[in-house]
């Protein structure tokens, strides 16, 4: 998830809050079948280190690159 606003050490803009909620929510569906291995928490640690990787990683990407530096499928053009 990206984020916008004024960052602090220790406090979540208030949509960070409501999307951490959000995800939150949605993992403890998927754990209540059975389907998580790690608990929420962490879970929803992982989920927002990787959608912060994946947020950089697609900036850097500049417009009409080729499959090469494209980190999608190379059926799938950027």
């Amino acid at each position: 998830m990206l984020r916008y606003g004024a960052v602090r050490p220790g406090e979540r803009p208030a949509a960070a809050e409501e999307a951490h909620a959000v995800l939150v929510g949605m993992l403890e569906r998927v754990a209540r079948a059975g389907r998580l291995r790690v608990p929420v928490a962490t879970a929803a640690q992982m989920v927002q280190a990787a959608s912060v990787g994946v947020a950089l990683t697609l900036i850097t990407i500049r417009p009409g690159a080729g499959a090469a530096t494209c980190p999608r499928a190379p059926a799938t053009s950027c």
